[in-house]
């Protein structure tokens, strides 16, 4: 890695990094010279992002943790600490959704969605800003909220409920964190290429009718740029936030849409 790149030598970990846009993080982390934790539910999944961060000669470690179990929590801070010595870079990312209305939402479901996106956050920041204080060295939040934190969603109610919240705890712990040289911001995706996305595109097929190419192209129309984001794209304005060219930005949550929300009722 280039001794100038934008976080040569920090210590980031990147929750669901072995998802789409928790890859694309890891990586873009890796690129500018940070040695890169990840951890997430599946071990398949988290062990192909290691594999493509050491492909481009970046330092990678894979951890299973489940982000609403506090101890589970506490278990990989402790790990990335052994291994590395320090953490300068949380990225909040895992995050699940599901789509139902609310009369026939299952509490199960809510819980889980909630506890994932939600609790998951909080317990993370937690642990993660303990030790960035104790360490005294500064560091950097990014909380990966969502245009449906901004706009509520049609039958993802909770999914909305649980990034509507992460706005919120993300202002507030800007404020609880800056007096200690933390920065903590947050990125709200759009319509992103990915998993999320085909799983939004199949719902709308469903309930509407449609086949999936018809859904597909319903999906992308309201963006007026044209087309459904990249992963690479949210990853950009992480790693800029990440570093300190973001140095004055506090407690904001930036719009990664293609200019969606310019755009009136785009749903």
């Amino acid at each position: 890695m280039c001794a100038n790149s934008l976080l040569s030598d920090k210590v980031a970990l990147v929750t669901g990094g072995g998802g789409d846009i928790g890859q694309a993080i890891a990586l873009a982390l890796a690129r500018e010279g940070s040695r890169v934790a990840i951890c997430g539910r599946s071990l398949e999944s988290l062990l192909k992002t290691s594999k493509l961060i050491r492909n481009i000669g970046g330092s990678a470690l894979t951890i299973k943790a489940d982000v609403g179990a506090s101890e589970d929590v506490k278990k990989m801070i402790r790990r990335v600490l052994k291994e590395w010595g320090r953490l300068d870079i949380l990225v909040n990312n895992a995050g699940t959704i599901s789509f139902s209305p609310v009369i026939d939402l299952p509490e199960d479901e809510w819980n889980q969605v909630i506890d994932v996106n939600l609790t998951g956050t909080f317990l993370c920041s937690k642990y993660a800003a303990r030790e960035m204080i104790r360490e005294r060295r500064g560091g950097r939040i990014v909380n990966v909220s969502s245009r449906g934190g901004k706009v509520g969603l049609n039958n993802a109610a909770h999914y909305s409920a649980s990034k509507f919240a992460i706005i919120g705890f993300t202002q507030s712990l800007a404020l609880e964190l800056i007096p200690y040289g933390i920065g903590v911001n947050a990125v709200c995706p759009g319509r992103i290429e990915g998993k999320m996305a085909r799983a939004d595109i199949l719902a709308t097929a469903k309930a509407e009718g449609l086949s999936r190419l018809a859904a597909e192209k319903r999906y992308a129309e309201p963006i007026p740029i044209g087309r459904l984001g990249l992963t690479g794209e949210v990853a950009n304005v992480v790693v800029f936030l990440c570093s300190e060219k973001a140095s004055y930005i506090v407690g904001e949550s930036i719009n990664v849409t293609g200019g969606i929300d310019l755009v009136r009722g785009g749903q």
